[in-house]
């Protein structure tokens, strides 16, 4: 059982998959000086981070389902049985 957790921000948004209490990734967009840019860290152990278009920050979600099949995060997006959007 994956939860997604979605936190989206002003300037930043954020996206964390759990199996129960344990992060299997961090995916965050944030504005920069320069554009917009990308942060996954998988397990605590592997961090990348590169430029992303306006585009691909406008359809974050849509960029975070592609990474976590990529990295499989999960073997099917019928994995992530639980979504829950942080608002603040």
């Amino acid at each position: 059982m994956v939860t997604l957790v979605i936190n989206p921000g002003s300037s930043s948004k954020k996206y964390v998959c759990y199996n129960g209490e344990k992060a299997l990734i961090t995916i965050r967009f944030e504005k920069t000086t320069d554009g917009y840019g990308q942060v996954v860290q998988i397990d605590k152990t592997k961090n990348r981070q590169q430029d992303v278009t306006l585009h691909e920050y406008q359809t974050s979600l849509k960029e975070v389902l592609k990474i976590i099949e990529q990295e499989k995060i999960v073997s099917s997006l019928d994995e992530i049985t639980n979504v829950a959007i942080r608002i603040v």
